[in-house]
């Protein structure tokens, strides 16, 4: 079962071990002062100075080993990069090819880091609760008080504006079972379930406990995720429901509520401790606020932003400008388009 993360104390310098490494709203105008409404981009940069656009068969195709669902002309294809070069992109390198079978199982160990709004689901979860105002709609007044980098805080008055016009629990909780998933991620969660010796997965969210909770538990995936770090909420004792930052940071990228980087970054620190290590970091986002942690993932480690939407559109923008991400990156628009590639890790 997950385990939901209150506000973490400071955690200790990270060791030598782990240095090297967007009525209902059409927009998500607050986590992370960005737009959630898909932005197309004309381009992703991978490698340093190696800015490229590579779909998931392309990647596929890369690896050095065959892909069954890939076609014989995917898997002839080579990705070459667009700025006049010929080279094919240099992908992360997977295990040797002899460690296979139970040696390859007990041998590696992958993290998956979700965000939640518009990945895990198909929709911004803190909008699809204004179903449930009067009229489905918040006055304007309402929706006109939200500051950048305050969305927590806005959140807040949204939610004594529905206790105020006696909105209960129950009604919230049926309204938000209600959100589709993004579509092909229900297989996703499912593979994910049936592999976890080699899979560990954790969300990191700028939604809150009582949403995420609901929404896993009445699709029965709740046991897919080791932990979840997202913003504390309950229900007072007047049947308010009240939410609070996640943590404290010092990050001017993000939002003051939350800081992504700063949870994986303790969260792996953390896991050093324990004697876990990760053969590679897997990170499976869309907003801007997803952009600072990807910044922090390393050379083998793997971004996969949503195709059209701000994560992809801002890997983009670094690499026009020749300071693209370290890691590789790979762009999704089915979830199924993740369990392929999360399927060729582990071909034996």
């Amino acid at each position: 079962m997950e385990r939901h993360r209150a506000p973490p104390s400071p955690a200790p310098p990270r060791g030598a071990a782990g240095g090297q490494r967007p009525v209902r709203h059409t927009r998500r105008e607050g986590r992370g002062g960005e737009e959630a409404m898909p932005q197309p981009s004309p381009s992703l940069g991978g490698r340093t100075l190696l800015p490229n656009l590579f779909s998931t068969s392309r990647f596929l195709a890369e690896r050095p080993y065959p892909v069954e669902t890939a076609s014989a002309e995917v898997k002839a294809h080579r990705c070459t990069l667009q700025a006049g070069l010929s080279q094919p992109l240099v992908l992360p390198q997977p295990l040797p090819l002899e460690v296979t079978g139970p040696a390859l199982r007990s041998a590696m160990k992958f993290l998956l880091v979700f965000d939640f709004d518009h990945t895990i689901i198909d929709e911004n979860s803190d909008t699809w609760i204004v179903k449930c105002a009067p009229e489905r709609k918040l006055p304007n007044g309402l929706r006109n008080s939200y500051q950048p980098g305050h969305w927590t805080e806005y959140m807040g008055r949204v939610f004594v504006y529905l206790g105020d016009n006696g909105v209960k629990e129950d009604e919230m909780k049926r309204t938000m079972t209600t959100i589709p998933f993004t579509a092909g991620m229900i297989d996703l969660l499912g593979f994910i379930g049936e592999n976890k010796e080699l899979f560990d997965c954790i969300i990191v969210s700028d939604s809150n406990t009582v949403f995420i909770d609901w929404i896993l538990k009445a699709a029965d995936f709740h046991k897919v995720f080791d932990e979840v770090f997202t913003n504390p909420a309950a229900f007072s004792s007047t049947g308010y429901l009240t939410v609070q930052h996640f943590h404290a940071h010092h990050c001017t990228k993000c939002p003051k509520n939350l800081c992504k980087r700063k949870v994986l970054k303790e969260f792996l620190d953390k896991q050093l401790e324990r004697g876990v290590s990760y053969t590679q970091i897997i990170y499976i986002g869309d907003g801007g606020n997803d952009l600072c942690p990807v910044t922090f993932l390393k050379k083998n480690d793997i971004a996969m932003p949503r195709q059209g939407y701000t994560l992809e559109k801002r890997i983009s923008q670094l690499a026009q400008s020749l300071s693209p991400v370290q890691c590789s990156v790979l762009v999704w628009s089915s979830a199924i388009d993740i369990m392929s590639y999360l399927k060729s890790l582990i071909k034996e």
